[in-house]
């Protein structure tokens, strides 16, 4: 998996700017994170991102845009505010973000918070990536057990030794298992006209 793009949203003016990019710079260097305006264009989408996200000055309809963008599984947020209100609350929400810095006074609380949302949201990712392999795996296995039903009506064979076969022509034909159990279901269904289901 791709390291994350590590990226600051803030506004010009924020009281905050100095410190922020001080506390970016000691946790990712200062080659390791961009302004978001300046690579807004080249973000692609599904890329992972790590966004410390500065509330000063930005107004509450910008405030509702951003955080509808923001909240993607693949994007980890951190937001940084003077105090925390309503608004910010709703934008912790909307966002699910890793981590919150009110009122921030030294560099050394924003990295940590940066560190613990870096690791967190490494962790959601990998988490992702492993329901989707399960998800595969369990789509591979529904063919693979179709594909066994056919064999024991078809054959008479045992599960068990339906499964050897499918083995078997598996690794004679160095084919995956499931590529031999669609193989099968598809000649069930040319010679029988059904789709193999019980």
């Amino acid at each position: 998996m791709p390291s994350p793009i590590v990226v600051l949203i803030q506004k010009p003016d924020s009281p905050f700017r100095a410190m922020l990019e001080t506390a970016l710079n000691q946790e990712y260097g200062t080659q390791g994170w961009h302004c978001f305006e300046a690579i807004q264009q080249s973000l692609r989408p599904g890329a992972p991102l790590i966004v410390l996200w500065d509330l000063h000055s930005h107004g509450q309809e910008e405030i509702h845009a951003l955080a509808g963008v923001l909240a993607q599984e693949e994007v980890g947020v951190v937001v940084a505010c003077g105090q925390v209100d309503d608004l910010v609350r709703q934008t912790l929400r909307a966002t699910s973000a890793l981590a919150l810095v009110a009122d921030p006074e030294l560099p050394v609380e924003v990295a940590a918070a940066l560190e613990v949302a870096s690791a967190t949201h490494q962790r959601l990712l990998d988490l992702t990536a492993q329901r989707e392999q399960l998800r595969r795996e369990m789509g591979e296995r529904h063919y693979i057990e179709k594909a066994k039903r056919v064999l024991m009506a078809a054959k008479g064979y045992s599960e068990a030794e339906a499964m050897r076969h499918l083995q078997k022509h598996s690794r004679n034909s160095n084919q995956k298992l499931v590529a031999v159990a669609q193989q099968v279901l598809a000649a069930y269904k040319v010679f029988n006209g059904e789709s193999g289901e019980e």
